[in-house]
């Protein structure tokens, strides 16, 4: 991943990762949350555990909004495609281009879940 990222670049896509709250893209999100928390951009407000699971509660001192990212609990083995993701997602944002074969899908159309992710959990 690039030392210098931008501060802009890193919040935006934070902010549009937190909005769109897909689990997809849960562990770029933490990991973005770190590095603007490092940079000094975030300050944790507070730590809490909900469901099991570590959440911190970010402020953004200048503007006062809140974010609430929850720990993914990273293996080491995850961390090269996690650092994949976010360099992608900082370079792409969160509609990247369609490689060869692929067909570009449109703002409002969702893709679907393989099979089985789309299987309800009981």
């Amino acid at each position: 991943m690039a030392d210098v990222i931008e501060r802009e670049t890193a919040e935006t896509v934070l902010r549009k990762v937190v909005e769109r709250n897909d689990p997809r893209y849960a562990a770029a999100g933490y990991i973005l949350a770190v590095i603007l928390e490092r940079k000094r951009i975030l300050k944790v407000k507070e730590q809490i555990i909900r469901d099991g699971k570590r959440v911190f509660v970010y402020e953004q001192p200048k503007t006062g909004d809140i974010f609430t990212i929850a720990d993914p609990a990273l293996r080491l083995d995850q961390l090269a495609q996690v650092q994949q993701d976010v360099a992608q997602l900082l370079e792409h944002g969160l509609n990247p281009p369609a490689t060869a074969g692929e067909t570009p899908v449109a703002a409002n159309e969702t893709l679907p879940l393989p099979a089985e992710e789309a299987a309800p959990v009981n």
